[in-house]
């Protein structure tokens, strides 16, 4: 205070436990405007730790010996060297325990440079203790010592003041850690591209794409030069670089390939896994090395596959413009990711394949004018339909699709148990072909189906699914039913006509009084009955007007409409009456022609008819 400097002062303090700790107090005085000490601002350091080890330092130095000598950890003090320009270019052991002799497997250093004692290890190792040295920092870190082949776990710290190029390293083996951790590493990044390889061809369709893809990926993943994809035809003796993946100044290996040119190299990759570190390592002919050397290979990995075709192979061929020693973890990875890509490729033929047939089903399926169906066999639900369906039934077209009961609904009650017993029978492994009848969902016409059912079996032989046809055969029950009508008709009609002709013939011959007059009186019946039948053919047999037949036989007799006038309502007569009344009113014409009002000019025929209801007789 009285001379007004700052505090720094060593000495202990009573601990809150009730004991001493060292402490090391910086302190500086605060004055007033008069130049008098206001106020001291300042610090407390727990210097504790480092004065007594300061302290047992000193007293133990025998101790300190003994540990330096009986510790498992690798010890040694390093002096860095440096050059003119401040660099770091060497280091000297200056002092080993007998651990680091342990630990490294190797000779005493003390008195060597790192450069002539562990020449591959030297670079890495002095450029970490020069930054520890510069820091004047003590670090710890984990490093591969190539020159023992050793992983270690180090720390590293300056001995004496700062600025002292005296390193202290000590340090323990941790090789089997680090390559246990390495292998699980280099496992997981591989699982972990594999997973991506795997997602993304699983989003390709295309077959060429995905070859372009993989290779790609594979390449860029491993560091390869080269990536390309072979199919191998034993059929024709020749082989098909169809993709691949390459440097830009390589040149391409696209293209055909005869068997006879490299037929050593075909029989290292048939059905196993062709590792080449070096291809000068007597692995290949002397003819595959050259033809390698001209596409700038130097080393390879080739797995091989089959393809599933007769003589037919696939392979998948990784490759390097140098020699590299390949890891057991690129040769797996290569052999995974070629499994994958292979199944990728499979998977696209599969689907390529699948969707042109479910487009050839579907324009089958749009141009037929039956419609088709299929149901899953087990819960009888409906999963396609073709757009027929709705046209024949008069529904949108997946109206039926899901529950059976939505198709069901539409078929006659009378009908519908046949038609679901004959779904049960197709559900069995049956095919059958039954009709039934619906009321149409749109208009409620009936109409007749007649349905084909058939199992769709598995690979295993059991139905998974049932397929169908409908048709509508309405008009085609319609008119088979009409002929047989016809038939009878007709065969009704012509008894009928034959024995109305003979009746004609027989009955003309009365009252006629030559050939001639019979000839004539004959003629003008056929000729009525012939009007008759004209009349009911274009009706459809339906019969005919009263009013229709009276001016067809009169008009036929008179000289003009003015000779006869029809009074009456307009009856229509079955077909048995027509024949009958038409010959009837014939003769009535034929006789007022001979005999009566239209056998002169000015006569006129008056008929007249009204409708009245007939009483029974009690």
């Amino acid at each position: 205070m009285a001379t007004r400097r700052q505090v720094n002062a060593e000495f202990r303090l009573r601990a809150p436990d009730g004991g001493w700790r060292w402490t090391n107090v910086l302190a500086a005085p605060l004055l007033n405007e008069r130049g008098d000490i206001a106020k001291w601002v300042g610090l407390n350091i727990d210097i504790d730790m480092r004065r007594r080890a300061e302290e047992a330092l000193r007293a133990s130095e025998d101790k300190y010996r003994t540990l330096f000598e009986g510790i498992d950890e690798g010890f040694c003090v390093l002096e860095i060297l440096y050059g003119a320009d401040g660099a770091p270019r060497d280091c000297l052991y200056v002092q080993v325990n007998p651990a680091f002799l342990r630990q490294t497997g190797q000779r005493d250093p003390t008195g060597k440079l790192g450069s002539e004692y562990a020449p591959a290890s030297a670079p890495t190792w002095l450029a970490t203790y020069d930054a520890v040295v510069r820091s004047g920092d003590p670090v710890r870190f984990e490093q591969y010592h190539p020159d023992s082949d050793r992983w270690y776990s180090v720390y590293a710290c300056v001995i004496g003041e700062r600025g002292s190029r005296l390193v202290a390293s000590v340090f323990a083996d941790i090789t089997e850690r680090k390559r246990a951790e390495i292998l699980a590493r280099q496992r997981g990044e591989r699982q972990a591209f594999l997973l991506r390889l795997s997602d993304t061809l699983r989003a390709l369709a295309d077959e060429r794409e995905i070859e372009r893809t993989a290779l790609g990926l594979i390449a860029s993943h491993i560091g390869a030069d080269r990536v390309y994809i072979t199919g191998l035809d034993y059929g024709r003796g020749e082989s098909h670089v169809t993709a691949e993946y390459r440097r830009e100044d390589l040149a391409p290996m696209v293209g055909n390939y005869r068997h006879v040119d490299f037929s050593e190299g075909i029989r290292h990759i048939t059905g196993s896994t062709l590792v080449v570190q070096y291809i000068e390592d007597g692995t290949l002919s002397d003819a595959v090395r050259q033809s390698l050397k001209t596409v700038h290979v130097r080393a390879l990995i080739c797995l091989g596959l089959g393809a599933g075709e007769k003589d037919m192979f696939w392979a998948l061929t990784a490759a390097t413009a140098t020699t590299r020693a390949w890891t057991d973890n690129e040769i797996q990875l290569i052999e995974e990711a070629t499994e994958r890509t292979w199944t990728a490729i499979e998977r696209a033929r599969s689907e390529t394949a699948l969707r042109d047939s479910e487009a050839r089903f579907q324009q089958f399926a749009k141009a037929s004018a039956a419609g088709m169906w299929i149901r899953d066999a087990e819960t009888l639900a409906m999963e396609y339909v073709s757009p027929a369906i709705a046209r024949i039934y008069g529904v949108e077209p997946n109206a039926f699709l899901g529950d059976m009961t939505r198709w069901a609904a539409l078929i006659l009650p009378e009908d519908r148990e046949v038609a679901l017993r004959r779904i049960g029978e197709a559900r069995h492994g049956e095919a059958v072909v039954h009709e039934f009848r619906i009321q149409r969902h749109d208009n409620g016409t009936f109409r007749w189906i007649r349905n084909t059912d058939f199992p769709l079996f598995d690979t295993q032989g059991r139905v998974e699914r049932i397929g169908g046809l409908a048709e509508d055969v309405t008009e085609a029950k319609l008119l088979t039913e009409h002929q047989g009508v016809l038939l009878a008709e007709l065969q009704h009609r012509v008894r009928n006509i034959m024995a109305m002709i003979r009746s004609t013939v027989v009955r003309s011959a009365d009252g006629a009084v030559d050939v001639e007059d019979y000839r004539t009186s004959l003629a003008g019946r056929l000729l009525a009955l012939a009007r008759v039948q004209t009349l009911l053919t274009r009706q459809d047999n339906a019969g005919g007007s009263l009013r229709s037949i009276l001016e067809s036989e009169i008009s036929a007799q008179a000289h003009s409409e003015s000779q006869y006038e029809l009074t009456g309502p307009d009856i229509m007569l079955s077909p048995k009456a027509v024949e009958v009344l038409t010959l009837a009113f014939h003769e009535l014409s034929t006789n007022a022609l001979k005999y009566g009002a239209l056998s002169v000019s000015g006569g006129k025929i008056f008929v007249r008819w009204k409708l009245f209801e007939k009483r029974e007789k009690a």
